[in-house]
């Protein structure tokens, strides 16, 4: 498996498609299928790894380093939703969690 195909295992593993992480990530549109003919930048292949939750030796390699320890399904989901508000909205969804949670042990950076 090359590097392209490993990135867009890794995309559809997470329920995402391509152009949505294009656009999450700031790429242009097909940035990721034109990985298959041109290799993508360091910047690029960094702010994927970041993205994807795994290491950079993981996209460019296939072999060092394995993929980061995945979220659970129901985790996933709800990131899936959270990416979809506004930085606002974000904020006012972080208070009412910890407002939710008050007085519950697990301490949270």
């Amino acid at each position: 498996m090359n590097m392209a195909d490993r990135i867009s295992n890794l995309i559809k593993s997470r329920g995402l498609t391509n152009h949505a992480v294009e656009k999450k990530l700031g790429f242009g549109n097909g940035a990721i299928r034109r990985f298959a003919t041109s290799s993508p930048s360091v910047d690029k292949i960094v702010l994927l790894s970041n993205f994807l939750n795994v290491s950079v030796d993981y996209i460019i390699t296939g072999k060092s380093g394995e993929p980061c320890d995945e979220l659970p399904e129901e985790e996933r989901e709800i990131l899936c939703y959270v990416d979809l508000l506004t930085e606002k909205e974000k904020y006012i969804l972080i208070g009412e969690l910890k407002e939710r949670t008050k007085g519950r042990t697990k301490k949270i950076g």
